[in-house]
């Protein structure tokens, strides 16, 4: 488990609302659903925000009308030892200071599938590495069942530039 660094006055988020839970996301994105725009969400850990997440993130956008970023429990991190650096209540207020995020929400569980069954996002973007190495992952699987089962679109962001938050954290030591 991360430390918690105190609060300071730079903590305040700069874009009130951004963050919020699955409840009231559910919420607010009835009236915009009704109105036509469609849902894009992206799930992960995103402890060491790097060029290639940003990339994802502007990716994932361009595929909807809103982008909304799950951000994984501490817990349920398994980048190895010491991760997350940065414990996700950091995590969100990082990624919600971002101006193509829409949204951001916690997720306590390890996988997408509890926000998916909530949200049920148009499109569900994961990074190239799920269409490469990760496809056969039996919680991807479940995931992209999910989706597919109530119409939804699994998406995969292709940019050159992938670089996992993991071997990044490798090369600094």
């Amino acid at each position: 488990m991360t430390e918690e660094i105190p609060p300071s006055l730079w903590s305040v988020p700069t874009r009130p609302g951004k963050v919020t839970d699955v409840d009231d996301l559910t919420e607010r994105l009835a009236v915009r659903r009704a109105a036509g725009v469609r849902v894009v969400l992206s799930q992960g850990c995103f402890d060491l925000v790097h060029l290639g997440h940003v990339r994802h993130f502007r990716q994932a956008r361009a595929l909807g009308d809103l982008l909304v970023v799950a951000v994984t429990e501490d817990r349920f991190v398994a980048k190895g030892p010491g991760r997350p650096l940065f414990t996700q209540a950091e995590r969100l207020e990082a990624l919600a200071e971002l101006e193509c995020v829409d949204f951001v929400v916690p997720n306590p569980t390890a996988t997408a599938l509890p926000v998916l069954e909530v949200l049920r996002p148009d499109v569900y973007v994961r990074g190239a590495e799920y269409e490469a190495e990760k496809r056969d992952d039996p919680r991807f699987g479940a995931e992209q069942e999910l989706v597919t089962g109530y119409g939804g679109t699994i998406a995969f962001s292709d940019d050159v530039l992938v670089r996992s938050s993991t071997e990044l954290q490798r090369h600094l030591r």
